[in-house]
């Protein structure tokens, strides 16, 4: 069951990650925990059964919600130096 609700709650913990190499950490993680999970022997067969969560998708999740990258800044032209001035 708490299987289940960390899947649920998937895509708000990724919304916080700063990139996409720990959102498919964590996706990853999940899936290992998930699939040692299934080989478990069960108390009883009504356990729920939590389902794998989908790597690409929590990835395209979290593209989508990130603000766009800030553009990179252009370094502004010394300023020229006037005829009239003398060179120091």
């Amino acid at each position: 069951m708490a299987l289940r609700r960390e899947r649920d709650e998937l895509p708000g913990r990724v919304a916080g990650l700063p990139s996409e190499a720990a959102v498919r950490a964590l996706a990853e993680d999940y899936n290992a925990r998930v699939e040692a999970f299934w080989r478990r022997p069960q108390e009883s067969r009504w356990a729920p059964v939590p389902g794998l969560a989908d790597v690409e998708a929590l990835v395209a999740h979290w593209r989508a919600t990130r603000p766009p990258p800030p553009p990179p800044e252009v370094p502004a032209p010394p300023p020229r130096r006037r005829w009239w001035h003398r060179r120091r």
